[in-house]
């Protein structure tokens, strides 16, 4: 074989291995895959790496409440539902009232799914405070029919199973330390629960 065939055979396989790491994605940058990660660079440096630490995620644990009462159904006396009261908490011109709601239908089976719906049916939602001392009543803040709580139809969870709702009032226009929490009118109040601010 002549020396200028050997060296016509190196040559094509030179070319042939520049043209393969060219295809290759380790040498060549992908426009999309690097404004990808300048992205993610610039939101690990606004938020100091990955998401952001000041955000948190409240956990429903159904035994951190302050109060807590069973209540039966007046349709059904069987079925029953443990309010736990959770807290009530003025941030500015609003009260936001948190509560953990167990429904406990005997009229249903285990894996039935129950809404604040199926709870307050055939009324609304009626959760109001009451300020007995200056008597205020302070119902759910509403804007034309939308109410400004947990929407009834869509929370809802599996018989026995505790679920987290809430609802916002305006904060009470005097200073305060407790008052008084109606579920409905036909059910016991939450007497002196206090008004965190």
């Amino acid at each position: 074989m002549s020396w200028s065939k050997v060296r016509r055979g190196l040559l094509v396989a030179v070319a042939g291995l520049v043209v393969l790491s060219g295809c290759s994605g380790g040498d060549v940058g992908d426009p999309a895959a690097d404004d990808a990660t300048k992205t993610t660079t610039a939101a690990k440096e606004k938020t100091g790496g990955g998401a952001d630490s000041s955000i948190k995620v409240d956990k429903l644990n159904p035994n951190d409440v302050l109060a807590k009462q069973t209540v039966s159904m007046r349709e059904n006396p069987q079925d029953t539902v443990e309010f736990g009261l959770q807290s009530l908490t003025v941030e500015g011109s609003i009260a936001t009232l948190r509560l953990v709601v167990t429904p406990r239908f005997k009229s249903e089976s285990a894996d039935e799914t129950i809404s604040l719906n199926d709870i307050y049916s055939p009324s609304v939602l009626g959760i109001y405070l009451l300020d007995r001392k200056n008597l205020k009543r302070y119902d759910i803040v509403r804007s034309g029919p939308t109410l400004f709580a947990s929407d009834s139809v869509s929370t809802k969870t599996v018989n026995g199973t505790p679920m987290a709702a809430y609802a916002v009032f305006a904060a009470p226009q005097d200073e305060i330390p407790t008052i008084d929490v109606f579920m409905a009118d036909y059910w016991p109040e939450f007497k002196n629960v206090p008004v965190k601010r």
